[in-house]
């Protein structure tokens, strides 16, 4: 598992596309160990997640299901309550506030009761979940069940032993036990092993998680009168909208919001030119996006265009301060953004879209001379849910986690996932228009927050907009036709985890100044060296022999 920028680390609506950790081996949530001993692995038996009439099926793989109505009448998808009585504890991450206290909490005690057990998780604000986990890691006292996402911290913690081993539970026919686990694909298992050996269970994402939309009603009033189709136009749009009073109520607005350096840049400008998404193989040889001529070209594009004002004054900050630029873009002063495809249909950006009249567009980021860019993908997977080596120890505490684990990725539709996704009917909703409708919506996610996030299938379902399943699909089977992979994805390396630190400060110090205008662009070429001198070619020979391994 290595930490990395990837459109997979962005699943939240909250998170924009700059968000952005290091570059290094692969935004991987475990995967193959470059220079490890394997362990003995059979791929899960892949079960197809229960649908139900109506489901809109893609026929690309990663793609996930879509219903323009509501299934009904409930079905019940698991048969016995999962839990025996006790405590489970658990570690998941929130974008947003605490639940209320359990006491005279509707949601969290009816909660309790479906899963039989008195469920405790510690909710990690996002922004220091990293440190949270570290802490946590560090302290030696795990949660039974814990999401982790890539970082050094987890990495470590995987190799050590500190999570029970599954590779015997859930392989082959063993995942049979939890059906709802088992429709985790192939792809995704491999994408989580260390070593050959399965520490935790993946946690979904689409292939193409992310929607770029624009806003044309901006374009409109600086007078283009269709999106830009090639870099020139996105420069010129970029530079006009500072300049025209085109924000909210005719106030100051700026162009791209984020540049980072340790992330590689501006994720629109590096599509738009083509970059590698984090690593490239040429033949036998592998090439870091550093090293590629289309990431030289973007960078001297990202240059005249911060020169000419098309990027936020303050890009370089606001790369690490997505609920920021997030705010930005809601408050009117952002022409572009990406979020999850699902999250322009939630609040606040549905709000927005319907505010702009038909005036904020999904688009899709052209190639630097006209046609498509490239578009990155992630691996369909975010994370990992794992338990405990020291809970996992006591006898039937594995099965029964598991089984709490399989209730809370029951499939969309379900009685199950109903009640997670909306509480019990008429406490908190009631059918309207044959869709389970809020009574009070306010009261629901202060209730519910952030109780069990993580676990619940992808699947693209909006109340009240019959169209926005077929949109969401259409969009991203879209993107993925020009989409490339980081042929490093699924790959754990040591190496990357010890250079990554020293590597992203090579590129912060070099590309940010470079990108203003503090360093000339002919200092690429010394960045380069530095950064394959300092551990740069040390990853890439660890992960060169795990890929000749596969």
């Amino acid at each position: 598992m290595t930490n990395t920028f990837s459109r997979r680390s962005l699943l939240k609506a909250g998170l924009g596309a700059a968000a952005v950790a290091g570059l290094g081996a692969g935004c991987s949530s475990g995967g193959k160990t470059a220079s490890g001993a394997s362990g003995s692995f059979t791929v899960p038996k892949y079960i197809p997640a229960e649908t139900f009439p109506g489901a809109i099926t893609s026929k690309v793989p990663g793609v996930p299901l879509g219903y323009s109505k509501y299934p009904r009448p409930l079905v019940k998808t698991v048969a016995d309550v999962p839990g025996k009585g006790g405590k489970v504890t658990s570690l998941t991450m929130t974008w947003g506030g605490q639940p209320k206290p359990l006491t005279g909490n509707k949601y969290w005690e009816g909660l309790n009761q479906r899963l039989g057990v008195d469920w405790a998780p510690t909710i990690s604000p996002a922004d220091g979940y990293e440190q949270k986990l570290a802490t946590m890691l560090a302290g030696g006292d795990l949660p039974d069940l814990m999401i982790l996402r890539p970082c050094a911290a987890t990495n470590t913690a995987l190799r050590q032993g500190a999570f029970a081993n599954l590779n015997d539970v859930l392989g082959g026919d063993g995942i049979s036990k939890y059906p709802h686990i088992g429709w985790t694909r192939p792809e995704q298992w491999k994408q989580v092993l260390v070593s050959n050996n399965l520490y935790g269970i993946p946690l979904d994402v689409p292939i193409s998680n992310q929607q770029v939309r624009i806003r044309m009603d901006w374009a409109r009033k600086l007078g283009f009168t269709k999106p830009p189709a090639n870099a020139d136009e996105f420069h010129q749009f970029l530079t006009a909208v500072p300049k025209g009073n085109v924000g909210a109520n005719g106030g100051k607005a700026f162009g791209l919001a984020t540049f980072s350096g340790k992330g590689g840049g501006n994720i629109f400008v590096n599509e738009m030119f083509k970059v590698p998404n984090v690593w490239r193989q040429d033949g036998d040889k592998l090439v870091h996006m550093f090293e590629s001529d289309e990431f030289a070209k973007a960078m001297e594009y990202s240059v005249k265009l911060w020169k000419d004002g098309g990027f936020h004054p303050d890009a370089l900050a606001l790369s690490q301060q997505n609920e920021k630029e997030l705010g930005l873009f809601t408050g009117g002063q952002l022409p572009i953004l990406s979020i999850s495809i699902a999250g322009w249909y939630q609040a606040p950006y549905n709000a927005v879209v319907r505010a702009s009249n038909g005036g904020i567009v999904p688009y899709v980021v052209p190639g630097a001379d006209g046609g498509t860019g490239t578009y990155w993908l992630g691996g369909s997977v975010y994370g990992l849910v794992a338990v405990s080596a020291k809970a996992a120890k006591k006898d039937g505490r594995l099965d029964e986690l598991l089984r709490v684990v399989n209730y809370l990725k029951a499939p969309f539709g379900s009685a199950e996932n109903t009640y997670l996704m909306n509480g019990a009917e008429n406490d908190y909703w009631t059918w309207k228009n044959d869709a389970p409708t809020l009574i009070d919506e306010d009261k629901f996610r202060a209730d519910s927050a952030a109780l069990y996030y993580g676990y619940r299938p992808n699947v693209w379902y909006v109340a009240g907009e019959p169209t926005a399943a077929k949109e969401m699909i259409a969009y991203c089977e879209q993107v993925v036709q020009t989409g490339v992979s980081n042929p490093c994805d699924g790959i754990s390396s040591t190496v990357a985890d010890r250079v990554q630190p020293v590597l992203d400060e090579v590129a912060g110090n070099y590309l940010n100044q470079i990108v203003t205008g503090r360093r000339p662009l002919i200092d690429l070429k010394a960045f380069t060296d530095e950064w394959r001198n300092r551990g740069g070619n040390q990853m890439r020979d660890d992960l060169h022999k795990a890929l000749q391994e596969r």
